[in-house]
């Protein structure tokens, strides 16, 4: 269930330059349709309605890429980097 007052809110409409900044691949705009409909790989990406526009999270999204999803790579992928990154700043 999505909490906006505790998770950092993304339109659908932006899903595709989220993905893209962070995964390295920028999906079709149906595609993501696709996933909050039907889903991918059992997981369907959890989405609420604000003011007549689909929104989801932040949060939604990497657990939906957490899982044996479309682009469970992005997350590993993410992670590894961030790990690379703090160890070269020393913490």
């Amino acid at each position: 269930m999505i909490n906006l007052l505790a998770e950092t809110p993304v339109p659908i409409s932006k899903v595709p330059a989220w993905v893209s900044e962070h995964c390295g691949f920028q999906p079709n705009r149906s595609t993501v349709f696709r996933w909050t409909t039907r889903g991918s790989g059992g997981r369907i990406l959890s989405t609420i309605k604000v003011g007549g526009r689909r929104v989801t999270t932040v949060e939604a999204l990497l657990a939906f890429f957490e899982s044996d999803g479309p682009a469970a790579q992005c997350v590993s992928q993410s992670a590894s980097d961030t790990e690379a990154y703090l160890e070269s700043e020393g913490i």
